[in-house]
Order: C-alpha cells, then structure tokens, then sequence
C-alpha cells in the first residue's frame, strides 16, 4: 500500500515539475520576444483562455517570429526544408541572462521533460504545431550540439528531433511524451497574465 501512495506522489510532483518546467519555458519565449522591436507591433487576436494580456503576448509573440521571417529564402539543406529557422536573433539579450533563465529551467527539469518535449516537437512539421507548441520552440533553432550552456542542451534537443532521433531513448528519464506533456499543460488553465507590458 505504500508503494502505490510513493508512486502516487511521485507522479504529483512530477506533473509539478513538468508544469514549471513549461512556465518557465514560456516565459522565457516571452521575456525574449518582448525585447525585440518587431515583436511590439504585432496585433492580438482575442484568446479566451490566457485572457486579454494572453492574447496580447501570443500575437506579439507569433508577430515577432513572423517578421523575423520574412525576407529569408531557402534552409539551406535537404532534410529540414519547410521548417521554418527559429533561434534566438544576436543582440536580443544578454548571454548571461539568457543563460541564468535556463539554469532555472534545467533546475526544474530533472527528469528531462522539457528536453524530450522540444525533441519530439522539432520532428513535428511548423504547420501541425499548435499556437501554445510554437511558443515553446520559439527561441530554438536546432543547429548544432550544443556549446556547454543549459540553453545549448535545449537547442541540442531540437538538433536531435530534427534529425529524427529517437526523443524517449535521449531523454528516458521522462515517462511522458509530448502529447502528454501538452495536455497537462493545458490543465494550467492561465487566466491572468504572464507578463504586462
């Protein structure tokens, strides 16, 4: 009987983490994306669930990864053709702030979670993400392994999901897959505001 309570609890805290995690990652999409100018002129277009400032910072987010993408033509290789090239433009924020954010998202993902989430979204084609997955993998681009900084780890789980390695053997410290891992944070219901502005 103890051991199921045990598991119980585990499972508690980690669903827990997992929604840390993800609030974490959200708001450091947004704290990026608030700093670049084109990200400011975007509109809203009304969204219930995140309430009026929700809507607000979805639409300036998604405004803001489409202004950074207009004007670039091809991807440059065969496999990742018709995906779009995410990442962090030069100049947005500091590195040591950025990394600072992802020290706190690696302290919430112990169990690699978020780093098996961006995995198996990378594989995912731009076009089947969903609003709330596009904000996730916003601030990745996937390019390389990764340089030694948390932010890198996360960057390299994108690499990894868009060379269509398998996310649940990279990453098997965490039982959920994507899928799970958004329903749950559908369960967060935000009604307010992440950030004003």
């Amino acid at each position: 009987v103890q051991n199921s309570s045990g598991s119980s609890q585990q499972s508690s805290l980690n669903i827990i983490r997992m929604k840390n995690l993800l609030l974490f990652s959200v708001v450091s999409a947004i704290c990026l994306l608030v700093l670049a100018p084109e990200a400011t002129q975007a509109e809203a277009s009304p969204a219930p669930r995140w309430g009026r400032g929700g809507a607000f910072i979805a639409g300036a987010l998604i405004g803001g990864a489409i202004g950074r993408r207009r004007g670039r033509g091809g991807c440059g290789c065969r496999r990742c053709c018709g995906r779009k090239k995410r990442g962090i433009p030069d100049g947005i924020i500091s590195n040591q702030i950025l990394e600072e954010m992802y020290e706190n998202i690696a302290t919430e993902d112990i169990e690699q979670c978020g780093l098996r989430l961006i995995c198996e979204l990378s594989q995912k084609e731009d076009h089947k993400l969903t609003g709330q997955e596009k904000l996730i993998m916003l601030p990745y681009s996937g390019v390389r392994v990764s340089d030694g900084s948390k932010f890198g780890l996360y960057d390299e789980a994108a690499w990894h999901g868009q060379e269509n390695r398998e996310c649940h053997k990279l990453y098997p410290l965490c039982g959920f897959s994507a899928p799970e891992i958004m329903w749950h944070t559908r369960q967060m219901n935000i009604t307010e505001p992440i950030l004003t502005i």
